[in-house]
């Protein structure tokens, strides 16, 4: 009975994935006094991609596939990369934060993006 419930949560909670990891650039940027594509003011655990998936959420990883962090996808992006969907553009509140989030992540990873409000 239990692994039955368990199978059933299984397979709802991953129905909401794209479940194909995708190869992605990871970088920074910082604030700039505007508002991101969504309307919203940037904030640390918001990232730029490209409008097919703004809304949804990444899921961000490393190279080696070790999880990094939820991101809220809510601002665009006019770098190529960004708009081809092959990159992700973190907000973070200053440089410091942004050199520091690459070093420890850095800028090469895989992102599965989740049908969900951030």
């Amino acid at each position: 009975m239990i692994a039955s419930v368990i199978a059933a949560v299984y397979v709802t909670a991953f129905s909401f994935f794209d479940w194909e990891p995708q190869e992605v650039r990871i970088s920074c940027y910082c604030p700039t006094g505007n508002k991101t594509y969504t309307g919203a003011v940037p904030f640390e655990g918001g990232c730029a991609c490209n409008k097919e998936h703004l809304g949804q959420v990444a899921m961000l990883y490393d190279a080696d596939m070790r999880f990094i962090c939820f991101l809220d996808c809510n601002d665009i992006g006019g770098n190529h990369l960004l708009r081809e969907g092959k990159a992700v553009d973190v907000f973070r509140d200053n440089l410091d934060r942004a050199y520091q989030f690459i070093a420890e992540n850095g800028d090469h990873g895989y992102v599965i993006w989740v049908n969900a409000d951030g």
